[in-house]
């Protein structure tokens, strides 16, 4: 027993010297370049990523270079954490990409306010909406029709309609019932117009 748990030890060794050693070597590889500091920030931005490991962004000496190092690590990761590591004010693009893309993947519009520029939020909450059917976050988009008209068209169920504004309410029973053969739907339209609504019975038969 005693010796099955000294080879297990000298094991762990091994695969823990060894890993430190490839760990010191390819950090190494990166600091030898000293004279060139656009390559060896260029090395240490690819190492950081092959490891997923933030802290190597640390050794970059360029200021931009380093947070293109934290954008690369956020969005290799899906780690929005990462994003508060960008200089909003120095570098606000990298910053709202960073936010913008991992909100995107996971589908979670909270993170579309963490973005400054305006369009770029928008675009954020457009994305996400679209992504995951969420006519509530279109009155957070700039151009709502291109976030209500869209999702109308892909919408099949008459109970959401319900919930929407007039306008966007009445286009969303007039697609429902055409998609759904059901003439009856177009009555819930509110103030439709006599035209609107016979045109809605019309297609929807």
């Amino acid at each position: 027993m005693k010796k099955l748990l000294i080879i297990s030890i000298i094991f762990i060794l091994i695969i823990l010297g060894g890993y430190l050693t490839y760990n010191f070597l390819t950090s190494d590889k990166c600091n030898s370049l000293s004279n060139l500091q656009s390559e060896r920030d260029s090395c240490y931005k690819t190492l950081a990523k092959e490891k997923q490991d933030i802290s190597l962004c640390g050794n970059i000496e360029f200021e931009g270079h380093v947070q293109e190092c934290y954008l690369d690590l956020a969005l290799l990761k899906g780690d929005s954490n990462i994003c508060s590591r960008i200089s909003k004010t120095q570098y606000p693009h990298y910053s709202d990409r960073c936010y913008k893309e991992i909100a995107l993947s996971f589908g979670d519009s909270s993170l579309c306010s963490d973005i400054l520029d305006e369009n770029q939020r928008s675009d954020c909450y457009l994305d996400v909406a679209l992504k995951i059917g969420a006519f509530s976050l279109c009155e957070k988009v700039d151009v709502k029709e291109s976030c209500y008209g869209p999702l109308i068209e892909q919408n099949t169920e008459p109970s959401i309609c319900f919930t929407l504004e007039t306008r966007w309410k009445n286009e969303c029973y007039y697609a429902v019932a055409v998609k759904n053969k059901n003439p009856s739907l177009c009555n819930h339209m509110d103030d439709p117009g006599e035209d609107n609504l016979n045109d809605c019975i019309a297609d929807a038969s």
